[in-house]
This record gives C-alpha cells, sequence and structure tokens, in this order.
C-alpha cells in the first residue's frame, strides 16, 4: 500500500492525534487549478460503506466523519492542477495528495497507484459551527499551575463553571476538591475555595471562614449572583456553600451534610438533601436547587425553603400538568431572565422547562429514549442524555450531551443542532469548526455577555466562539 493511500485510509486508527490549526493554507494562486472547487465542496461517501465519509469545506476545510470511538481527523486542504492536498498537524505538520481522475457533481475518484477510491456525493448539512480552542488545563489530570498561565495548568475533571460580570471565569476542580479563578485581565489561574488537600476530610466549618481554608467535597455545579457571590455544591456530603467576593464561605443549605428531603417551610440550613446538583439564581436572587435523587426542585427565598417542581417520584407522569404534580428527575437547572426555569433530566433523557407566569411544566428537547439522534429536526423528536445546561433570554438552549457533544436548540424554531464535539469521547485538538473536533467529558456549560460558550471537561476548559 502507497503512503498516500495509508494516509488517507487508515487514520482512523491513530492513536495520538492533535488537530490544532492556526491558520488557513496560502491560497491556490488564480488559474492554477483545475479542479472545480464548487464540484468538490461537500459530503462524499465512499462506495466502501466501511470506510469514513469526507467532507471538503469551501473555507478550505477537510474532514473524515468517523464512528464516535475513533479519532477523527480534520485539517486543511488545497487543489493544485488535478492533485487534492491535504494537510494536518500531527507533531508538526504532515501532506499527502490524492490525484483525482473523476469529479462531477454526483462522484469523485481518487486515484492511489494502482487503486481507485470512488465517493458518492450525499446531502448533507455544510460544517458551519464556530471556533473551539482551549483556554485552561494541558489535558493531564492534576493539580498544577497556579499564578501561572490556565493553558499550562493541570486540572482533574473541571465541572460547573461560571463567568462574571468582567470576565473571570470560575469552575469546579471537581477531583481536586478547589474552586478556581480564570482572571480576564491576564488568563492567569488560581484556587479561590478549598484546601486541595485530599487527605483532610472535615465535613464541617465555621461561617464566613476563609474559603481557602475549608476542605470541600463533591464539587459539582456553580452559580453566581448579581453580587457577584458563588454558590457550589458538595453533592456527596448534601450541603450548599455561598462564597462572597471578599474570599469567605459559608453555608447556606444543608448544613448537617445528612441526606434527606426536609425542611419545606424552615431555614435552608436546617433542610436536607440527597445528592444536590443543579445550582441557579434568579434575578431577585431567590437560589434555585436540584436533586435527581430527591426528585425535587427547591428554592430559597429570604433563606427559608420550599418545593417549587416535583413530587418526590421519579417515574415519567408527562407534561401539561403543575410543576408541583411532575414526576421528575432534575440535573442541571438554568434560568431565564423572566423567570422560566429549564432543567436537564439524565434518566429520563429530556430537557423541561417550567413556565414562570403558570407554572406548568413542558419538555422542550427529548423523546424519553437515550440515544443521538435528531440534529437539524425538532428537539423534542430527539434523543439525547442531557446533562450541564444554558438557556438565554431569547429561548436558546445550550447543553451538554453525555454523546460527548454539545448541542443547541433553537428558541425560536425548536429545531437542535449539534456545535461541539464529535461524538469521540476525547481531545483531538482545536480549530475553526468545533463540531469536526473532539471533546473528552463535556459537563459544565456557560456563556459570556458576547455570547461565547464555555465547556468544562475532563481535564480542560474549552471556548467555542460567538458565531
Amino acid at each position: 500500500m502507497s503512503k498516500k493511500l495509508f494516509v488517507l485510509s487508515t487514520c482512523i486508527i491513530l492513536l495520538v492525534f492533535s488537530c490544532k490549526n492556526t491558520e488557513t493554507p496560502d491560497p491556490v494562486k488564480p488559474g492554477e487549478t483545475t479542479i472545480d472547487k464548487t464540484l468538490l465542496t461537500g459530503w462524499w461517501e465512499p462506495t466502501d460503506k466501511e470506510k469514513p465519509k469526507i467532507y471538503f469545506g469551501d473555507d478550505n476545510f477537510f474532514y473524515q466523519n468517523l464512528a464516535k470511538d475513533i479519532i477523527p481527523v480534520a485539517g486543511f486542504w488545497q487543489t493544485s492542477n488535478d492533485v487534492i492536498k491535504y494537510s494536518v498537524e500531527q507533531n508538526g505538520t504532515s501532506t499527502t495528495q490524492f490525484k483525482v481522475t473523476k469529479l462531477t457533481a454526483t462522484t469523485l475518484e481518487f486515484q492511489n497507484g494502482n487503486t481507485k477510491e470512488t465517493f458518492s456525493k450525499v446531502n448533507l448539512p455544510a460544517i458551519t459551527t464556530p471556533a473551539i480552542s482551549t483556554i485552561a488545563g494541558t489535558g493531564v489530570a492534576g493539580y498544577t499551575g497556579d499564578n501561572g498561565s490556565a493553558k499550562s495548568a493541570q486540572m482533574t475533571s473541571a465541572t460547573g463553571v461560571v463567568i462574571d460580570k468582567t470576565g473571570n471565569i470560575f469552575f469546579c476542580d471537581r477531583f481536586n476538591r478547589v474552586i478556581r479563578k480564570i482572571s480576564a485581565i491576564d488568563g492567569k489561574i488560581n484556587t479561590i475555595a478549598g484546601t486541595g488537600n485530599l487527605n483532610q476530610n472535615s465535613l464541617s466549618f465555621t461561617d464566613n471562614s476563609p474559603a481557602l481554608s475549608i476542605d470541600l467535597f463533591d464539587l459539582t455545579t456553580l452559580t453566581i449572583d448579581d453580587a457577584q457571590n458563588l454558590y457550589v455544591t458538595e453533592a456527596q456530603v448534601n450541603r450548599i456553600d455561598k462564597i462572597t467576593t471578599d474570599g469567605k464561605i459559608s453555608c447556606v443549605a444543608g448544613c448537617s451534610t445528612q441526606q434527606g428531603a426536609s425542611g419545606d417551610g424552615g431555614p435552608a440550613k436546617l433542610a436536607t438533601f440527597t445528592y444536590p446538583h443543579g445550582l441557579a439564581v434568579d434575578a431577585q436572587g431567590n437560589l434555585y436547587i436540584a436533586s435527581d435523587a430527591n426528585g425535587k426542585i427547591r428554592k430559597i427565598s429570604n433563606g427559608i425553603i420550599s418545593t417549587i417542581a416535583g413530587t418526590g417520584a421519579k417515574n415519567y407522569n408527562g407534561d401539561g400538568i403543575s410543576a408541583t404534580s411532575a414526576n421528575i428527575m432534575p440535573f442541571d437547572i438554568s434560568i431565564t431572565t423572566n423567570g422560566d426555569i429549564y432543567f436537564t433530566e439524565i434518566d429520563h433523557n429530556r430537557i423541561r422547562k417550567i413556565t414562570a407566569a403558570t407554572g406548568i411544566i413542558s419538555t422542550v428537547a427529548g423523546t424519553g429514549v437515550s440515544g443521538n439522534s435528531g440534529d437539524n429536526g425538532p428537539a423534542i423528536n430527539a434523543q439525547i442524555i442531557p446533562f450541564g445546561i444554558k438557556a438565554l433570554p431569547n429561548g436558546d438552549i445550550y447543553f451538554t450531551d453525555l454523546n460527548n457533544i454539545v448541542r443547541k436548540v433553537n428558541g425560536a424554531t425548536g429545531i437542535i443542532t449539534t456545535i461541539a464535539g464529535t461524538g469521540y469521547n476525547g481531545y483531538t485538538g482545536d480549530g475553526i469548526h468545533a463540531s469536526a473536533y473532539s471533546l473528552a467529558d463535556p459537563f459544565g456549560i456557560t456563556t459570556d455577555t458576547n455570547g461565547n460558550l464555555y465547556i468544562a471537561e475532563r481535564n480542560r476548559i474549552r471556548k467555542v466562539a460567538a458565531k
């Protein structure tokens, strides 16, 4: 087998691959190409169905659409006479060439020595997703890098992520048991809460203690209020904490750390929870807590707790009813400026909405069947496994999907699309189209005021640029 054919046909089995692209290759000189770029661009399916589809973008982007458990390939292409040049960075830039022997609106043939590769044009949407980049984390698990560049830091399972009014990014470094901050000014990273000492296991602390002096456990989700106070769930110890801007920490709910679902009508500090996860703050400063294990969403207003959704039963019992009569398993939660509540249900494979004006619950995405299907169609007909969620004032919803992708539900049309990730669980670099580069266990998700999207994944924080 020739080296050129080997690169095209066997790159799907590469074990280590990084597709970092910093710039588009130099454009082809006018008059140099004899290949009709208009005919070439788009998706092509090989005659040999065991091989991946390929994509040539009109922006010179090249992609091989591979099975979710195989490393995908992305890079750039150029044409020169009857040759397509495909280059991708892998420990330096490598280039391969394919001689085009036939190109029509429906057929493409490559010549590689004595072997021909034949493809047919298929009608699939163009890849038009925005660029993805890494803003924190090397990908190596660890706990290093404070006071230095966030890109050079090590973290271990980034989860909840939020952004304050000035653009500082905060996230849970879950298995290091700390909360860390990425400065908007210089991109440096620092720990702002938690000791990071995995050998210390004190469950108690005194309110208004320095946040850096407290042992924290199983940090899963963050939210932030208008005063820039942070709230964090410690899922395994059933507690919710508040970290003020002066670096002090206090318990706001579940302070006994005992499992349960008690306390409605009384002080939130005395209430009990079982594995609380999602957190959100509304425009009035009320704090909402989602617990799939309790089957409830609860609200803290002026220190008093109440249940605003869920009966505690976990079997799905339909939509179009009062949220307090619904059986739910809420995991993460997001609240829009008008008070509408959106939440993910991993076990029910749905995203649901509680309309603020009526208190009625409805499904906005997911059939209830676990899977990965439905892109470019109605979100309510899609198969999803939703995890983290961010709902925007215009009704758009972004969520992390445990299929190792990030998906969007358009608030105006109800159409669902994948905007980042390939389905492969692992890192394959950064580039100009987020849906062609893979994610590794994407969990937390948020947006900034400019519409950029931030994803907390295994050992990195990634950014998807506003489109």
